[in-house]
Order: structure tokens, then sequence, then C-alpha cells
């Protein structure tokens, strides 16, 4: 998508979703992984989303909420903590997948 694919932006959901299953297969996943569970789809046709104001201040919260739990174990992800763009994403879920299984 974006500025170097902006057609993705009139495909139906249902091209976009094996559009980004195909992909993911050859970077993240094997051939034969399960079929994608679509929770949802949003698509921006002209930007990456921009965080609103006091984005800060719930990342912030969310920090405080995920320390308080007595011995861990909350982990609240998602791309609004690290940043929306694909290799951002990635990142973010490697790390806490490391600090998921640790704590198992």
């Amino acid at each position: 998508g974006g500025s170097r694919d902006p057609a993705i932006g009139t495909m139906s959901d249902e091209d976009i979703i094996a559009a980004v299953d195909k992909d993911l297969r050859k970077v993240l996943l094997q051939p034969n992984a399960p079929q994608p569970k679509v929770l949802g789809i949003k698509v921006w046709p002209a930007a990456i989303p921009q965080y609103e104001l006091g984005h800060f201040d719930i990342m912030k919260e969310l920090e405080s909420m995920e320390s308080k739990v007595e011995g861990g174990g909350l982990w609240i992800c998602g791309n609004y903590r690290s940043g929306v763009a694909f290799p951002d994403c990635v990142t973010f879920g490697y790390d806490h997948a490391k600090v998921v299984m640790e704590y198992c």
C-alpha cells in the first residue's frame, strides 16, 4: 500500500487479505501455516494513520497498568505501541514474543 502501491486502496477486503497473507507467508510464515483469522480491516488510502492528541499519556497509562499486575503476565501489544509501519510491527512483535517466552 501507501505511495508504493496505491492501487491496494481500491481492492476488495478479500483481495487485500489474500495479498497480505501471501506476502506474510514469504516473509514471516511457513507456506503451510493456517489460514489467517481476520478480525477486521481498515484501509487508509492516503496516509499512515496518525496518533491522536493524548496518545503519549495513554501509552504511559498502559505501561503503568502492566507494571501493577502482581507477578507480571499482562502485555498490551499492538501497532499503537511502537509504530504502524510493517517493520516496526514485526520488530515489536518479535521483541515482545521473547518477553512472553521468558515469562512462561
